[in-house]
């Protein structure tokens, strides 16, 4: 991983989850967004935490997108250096990395986030 230390997070406690990397997904009004829990944390110039769009897909006649947001949903911690839902198998971190370069490939890249709520 890119950072040493990682920051406690708000979902992380929720989760009951260790430090260490991960990912915090949450779905706002305007779209779901994905930050990191690295050290030194990164902010925008307005202060706020940076964030990644973290959308699914883009229905091609309308150009909206989906959500994994529901009501009581709409916060998750992902750990990057374990397996999905502690299971046997590659890190969290693993599976993006094959599925970034597999791109386009066909491969399948799992979707599962440890809810919070």
């Amino acid at each position: 991983m890119a950072c040493r230390h990682h920051r406690l997070t708000p979902a992380q406690v929720r989760a009951g989850a260790r430090s260490g990397p991960a990912l915090v997904w949450q779905a706002t009004v305007i779209g779901d967004v994905l930050a990191s829990t690295g050290v030194p944390a990164w902010f925008d110039d307005d202060g706020a935490n940076h964030t990644a769009w973290a959308w699914t897909w883009q229905h091609a006649a309308t150009g909206q997108r989906a959500s994994a947001g529901t009501p009581g949903y709409d916060t998750a911690y992902l750990p990057l250096d374990l397996p999905l839902d502690g299971a046997d198998g590659p890190a969290v971190i693993d599976l993006l990395r094959d599925a970034h370069s597999t791109a386009g490939t066909g491969s399948p890249c799992p979707s599962t986030l440890t809810s919070t709520t």
